[in-house]
Protein backbone atom coordinates (compact mmCIF):
# COMPACT_ATOMS: atom_id res chain seq x y z
CA UNK A 1 0.00 0.00 0.00
CA UNK A 2 1.45 3.30 -1.00
CA UNK A 3 0.72 6.21 1.20
CA UNK A 4 2.07 9.69 1.40
CA UNK A 5 0.82 10.60 4.78
CA UNK A 6 1.31 8.48 7.94
CA UNK A 7 -2.41 7.56 9.19
CA UNK A 8 -1.62 7.60 12.77
CA UNK A 9 0.30 11.25 12.92
CA UNK A 10 -0.42 12.59 9.88
CA UNK A 11 3.03 13.32 9.10
CA UNK A 12 4.37 13.57 5.30
CA UNK A 13 6.26 9.97 4.01
CA UNK A 14 7.94 8.44 1.35
CA UNK A 15 5.81 5.95 -0.41
CA UNK A 16 8.73 3.01 0.13
CA UNK A 17 9.02 4.00 4.04
CA UNK A 18 7.82 1.22 6.31
CA UNK A 19 8.13 3.28 9.73
CA UNK A 20 6.90 6.49 10.21
CA UNK A 21 9.94 9.19 10.89
CA UNK A 22 7.79 11.71 12.68
CA UNK A 23 5.84 8.95 15.39
CA UNK A 24 7.44 5.88 14.82
CA UNK A 25 4.72 4.14 13.74
CA UNK A 26 4.57 0.49 11.72
CA UNK A 27 3.12 1.71 8.55
CA UNK A 28 2.86 -1.63 7.10
CA UNK A 29 0.40 -2.95 9.57
CA UNK A 30 -1.99 0.35 9.85
CA UNK A 31 -4.53 -0.27 7.49
CA UNK A 32 -6.27 3.31 7.43
CA UNK A 33 -6.29 4.75 3.69
CA UNK A 34 -3.92 8.00 3.16
CA UNK A 35 -6.01 11.36 3.62
CA UNK A 36 -6.68 12.88 0.88
CA UNK A 37 -5.35 16.34 1.79
CA UNK A 38 -2.18 17.40 3.96
CA UNK A 39 -3.31 17.44 7.49
CA UNK A 40 -2.78 20.56 9.81
CA UNK A 41 0.15 21.05 11.95
CA UNK A 42 0.22 18.68 14.72
CA UNK A 43 1.36 20.91 17.64
CA UNK A 44 2.77 18.36 20.69
CA UNK A 45 3.37 19.01 24.54
CA UNK A 46 6.35 17.92 25.48
CA UNK A 47 6.36 14.35 28.37
CA UNK A 48 8.05 14.27 31.43
CA UNK A 49 11.33 12.17 30.81
CA UNK A 50 11.85 8.41 32.94
CA UNK A 51 14.09 6.60 32.79
CA UNK A 52 14.01 3.13 31.57
CA UNK A 53 17.16 2.24 34.25
CA UNK A 54 17.16 0.19 37.42
CA UNK A 55 16.82 3.12 39.52
CA UNK A 56 13.93 4.49 38.73
CA UNK A 57 14.69 7.82 39.72
CA UNK A 58 12.95 10.15 37.10
CA UNK A 59 9.80 8.37 38.16
CA UNK A 60 10.35 8.90 41.93
CA UNK A 61 10.69 12.53 41.60
CA UNK A 62 7.85 12.80 38.77
CA UNK A 63 5.44 11.21 41.60
CA UNK A 64 6.95 13.37 44.45
CA UNK A 65 6.38 16.30 42.69
CA UNK A 66 3.12 15.25 42.57
CA UNK A 67 2.22 15.19 45.90
CA UNK A 68 4.07 12.51 47.99
CA UNK A 69 6.71 13.93 49.55
CA UNK A 70 9.10 12.08 52.18
CA UNK A 71 7.83 11.89 55.46
CA UNK A 72 9.60 13.92 57.85
CA UNK A 73 11.22 12.25 61.66
CA UNK A 74 8.28 13.76 63.86
CA UNK A 75 5.66 12.27 61.63
CA UNK A 76 7.32 8.90 61.63
CA UNK A 77 7.76 9.19 65.33
CA UNK A 78 4.60 9.48 66.44
CA UNK A 79 3.61 7.01 63.89
CA UNK A 80 5.72 4.40 65.66
CA UNK A 81 4.59 5.53 69.23
CA UNK A 82 1.26 4.78 68.24
CA UNK A 83 1.82 1.39 66.85
CA UNK A 84 4.23 0.25 69.68
CA UNK A 85 1.44 1.10 72.39
CA UNK A 86 -0.54 -1.11 70.50
CA UNK A 87 1.71 -3.84 70.39
CA UNK A 88 2.28 -3.22 74.56
CA UNK A 89 -1.29 -3.28 75.36
CA UNK A 90 -1.78 -6.55 73.43
CA UNK A 91 2.21 -7.88 74.62
CA UNK A 92 1.65 -6.77 78.41
CA UNK A 93 -0.02 -9.91 79.26
CA UNK A 94 2.89 -12.10 78.24
CA UNK A 95 5.19 -10.91 80.98
CA UNK A 96 2.84 -11.61 83.81
CA UNK A 97 2.40 -15.05 82.11
CA UNK A 98 5.16 -16.29 80.65
CA UNK A 99 8.84 -16.32 81.33
CA UNK A 100 10.58 -13.61 80.63
CA UNK A 101 12.73 -15.12 77.71
CA UNK A 102 9.65 -16.49 75.99
CA UNK A 103 7.61 -13.23 76.55
CA UNK A 104 10.49 -11.21 74.84
CA UNK A 105 10.10 -13.90 71.69
CA UNK A 106 6.54 -13.95 71.69
CA UNK A 107 6.83 -9.94 72.13
CA UNK A 108 8.93 -9.78 68.55
CA UNK A 109 7.47 -12.27 66.77
CA UNK A 110 3.68 -10.14 67.47
CA UNK A 111 5.58 -7.06 66.79
CA UNK A 112 7.08 -8.65 63.33
CA UNK A 113 3.93 -9.60 61.97
CA UNK A 114 2.48 -6.53 63.19
CA UNK A 115 4.00 -4.47 61.27
CA UNK A 116 5.13 -6.60 58.13
CA UNK A 117 1.30 -7.98 57.37
CA UNK A 118 -0.03 -4.88 57.93
CA UNK A 119 2.06 -3.42 55.34
CA UNK A 120 2.34 -6.05 53.25
CA UNK A 121 -1.64 -5.94 52.90
CA UNK A 122 -2.40 -2.39 53.69
CA UNK A 123 -0.99 -0.92 51.01
CA UNK A 124 2.15 0.29 53.33
CA UNK A 125 0.06 1.25 56.36
CA UNK A 126 0.30 0.31 59.86
CA UNK A 127 -2.48 1.75 62.21
CA UNK A 128 0.20 4.50 63.43
CA UNK A 129 1.04 5.51 59.47
CA UNK A 130 -2.56 5.67 58.77
CA UNK A 131 -2.92 7.80 61.94
CA UNK A 132 -0.07 10.00 60.86
CA UNK A 133 -1.14 9.62 57.04
CA UNK A 134 2.23 8.16 55.69
CA UNK A 135 2.78 4.96 53.69
CA UNK A 136 6.34 2.87 53.64
CA UNK A 137 6.64 2.00 49.07
CA UNK A 138 9.24 0.94 47.14
CA UNK A 139 11.72 3.83 46.40
CA UNK A 140 12.34 3.13 42.91
CA UNK A 141 8.40 3.18 42.02
CA UNK A 142 6.95 4.82 45.11
CA UNK A 143 4.15 2.12 44.98
CA UNK A 144 3.75 -0.57 46.87
CA UNK A 145 6.37 -2.79 48.15
CA UNK A 146 6.93 -6.60 47.93
CA UNK A 147 6.05 -8.85 50.60
CA UNK A 148 9.62 -9.42 51.07
CA UNK A 149 11.17 -6.21 51.02
CA UNK A 150 8.43 -5.53 53.88
CA UNK A 151 9.53 -8.47 56.08
CA UNK A 152 13.50 -7.29 55.62
CA UNK A 153 12.45 -3.70 56.36
CA UNK A 154 10.99 -4.73 59.53
CA UNK A 155 13.16 -7.07 61.14
CA UNK A 156 14.78 -5.48 63.29
CA UNK A 157 12.51 -2.82 64.02
CA UNK A 158 10.32 -5.52 65.53
CA UNK A 159 12.55 -5.30 68.93
CA UNK A 160 13.42 -2.55 70.71
CA UNK A 161 17.23 -3.10 70.73
CA UNK A 162 17.36 -4.27 67.15
CA UNK A 163 15.44 -0.40 66.46
CA UNK A 164 17.48 1.47 68.25
CA UNK A 165 20.86 -0.56 66.14
CA UNK A 166 18.88 0.24 62.68
CA UNK A 167 18.37 3.55 63.78
CA UNK A 168 21.86 4.76 64.77
CA UNK A 169 23.09 2.97 61.56
CA UNK A 170 20.89 4.38 59.53
CA UNK A 171 21.73 8.11 60.95
CA UNK A 172 24.77 7.27 60.31
CA UNK A 173 24.43 5.84 56.63
CA UNK A 174 21.30 8.60 55.00
CA UNK A 175 22.68 11.60 57.28
CA UNK A 176 21.07 14.63 55.25
CA UNK A 177 19.36 11.87 52.68
CA UNK A 178 16.72 13.63 50.45
CA UNK A 179 14.31 11.01 50.85
CA UNK A 180 14.42 11.10 54.97
CA UNK A 181 15.80 7.94 55.28
CA UNK A 182 16.46 7.23 59.01
CA UNK A 183 17.09 3.67 59.19
CA UNK A 184 19.22 1.23 57.71
CA UNK A 185 16.98 -1.30 56.93
CA UNK A 186 15.05 0.99 54.39
CA UNK A 187 18.57 0.92 52.21
CA UNK A 188 18.46 -2.97 52.71
CA UNK A 189 14.94 -3.25 51.55
CA UNK A 190 15.32 0.15 49.11
CA UNK A 191 12.19 1.72 50.82
CA UNK A 192 10.76 4.67 52.01
CA UNK A 193 8.05 6.66 53.59
CA UNK A 194 5.91 8.81 52.37
CA UNK A 195 3.20 11.42 52.96
CA UNK A 196 -0.58 10.76 51.68
CA UNK A 197 -2.20 13.66 52.47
Amino acid sequence: MTLNYCPKCGAEVDSDTTFCSTCGADIRELTVKEPSKPPKTLITTPQPQTTDDKSGSAVADQKTSQGNNYGDFWERFVALIIDVAILGIINVLFYFILDWYIAILLSYLIALLYFWLLETYNKGQTVGKMAMKLRTVNEETLEVASIGDYLLNNLLKSLLIGLIIDFILGLIVNSGDPKNKFRIMENASKTVVIQTK
